[in-house]
């Protein structure tokens, strides 16, 4: 199988648990470069929300944003691929969303916005210090959600967190979401969120139109991931890899279980690429 292109999942895939880039990450990566294969993060993140010394990497060209809801050419700074909610679909599901009494944020124009009283909420339902730290440092704290949001041209993506315990009413309200909304995808990165896209907004669906504006064929693609929102992504690409900490659904639908991020499971796999073992 020749790869010409790799996407890798950020949080949980290519970054430890301590949000790091190993050494081997960056050898593999260059590696890979040099034979000239496209690497492309794939994240739930914002574009501005990407680590500063991957994204000055001179051949980290691509990057596909917020679950697929925005796929970026960061050299020309052009928009290769978007899908983001009006603001009046928008409106809908925030009101929805007030009912789960979780911690509630959205992005818009390449911005985090949430509101004082979800930012207090941090301790309780973001469960770990470097994923507080992240959250903290891409969202701007605004007095009302609602007003924002309708005086904006679009969502592009909310994040609903639930403490530590809550799983049934995260399931719940990820159902009732879902039926609620037929204009929407509803995902989770993480064991204690949702993340809720547009429904045309998926990794997959960004893989897909990044390789026809780069005239690849998705069979000659490699995609990483470890959570739910990866799965569109693992099952559009020529070799899906699941990481071994990831979901264990997606191991299921995978072509390959790598190592984990704590174990350079996505530097392994590209090594093994690069060497023709794949």
């Amino acid at each position: 199988m020749k790869i010409r292109l790799i996407a890798f999942d950020l949080d949980g895939t290519l970054l430890d648990d301590r949000k790091r880039i190993s050494d081997r990450c960056f050898r593999a990566m260059k590696e890979a470069a040099d034979k000239g294969v496209v690497l492309v993060p794939a994240t739930g993140r914002l574009l501005t929300a990407l680590p500063k010394e991957l994204m000055s990497l001179p051949y980290m060209r691509y990057v596909i944003s917020l679950n697929g809801g925005v796929v970026w050419d960061t050299r020309e700074n052009t928009v290769l691929y978007k899908r983001i909610l009006s603001a009046e679909e928008a409106l809908l599901v925030w009101d929805f969303m007030e009912q789960y009494k979780g911690m509630r944020d959205f992005y818009a124009d390449g911005r985090g916005y949430m509101e004082p009283q979800n930012q207090t909420l941090m301790e309780t339902h973001v469960l770990t210090d470097e994923m507080r730290e992240l959250v903290r440092s891409t969202r701007n704290v605004i007095p009302d959600g609602r007003a924002k949001i309708a005086a904006g041209s679009g969502v592009e993506k909310f994040n609903l967190f639930f403490e530590a315990g809550e799983r049934k009413r995260q399931d719940r309200a990820r159902k009732e979401i879902s039926e609620a909304f037929p204009f929407v995808k509803v995902t989770s990165s993480v064991v204690n969120n949702l993340e809720i896209n547009h429904k045309e907004a998926d990794k997959g669906r960004g893989l897909a139109a990044l390789c026809a504006h780069l005239g690849i064929s998705l069979s000659e693609t490699a995609a990483f991931g470890d959570g739910d929102n990866d799965a569109a992504m693992i099952s559009a690409a020529g070799l899906g890899v699941a990481m071994e900490n990831g979901e264990e659904g997606l191991k299921k639908i995978a072509d390959k279980v790598a190592p984990s991020n704590e174990d350079d499971g996505v530097a392994r796999v590209i090594e093994d690429i690069v060497a023709g073992n794949v």
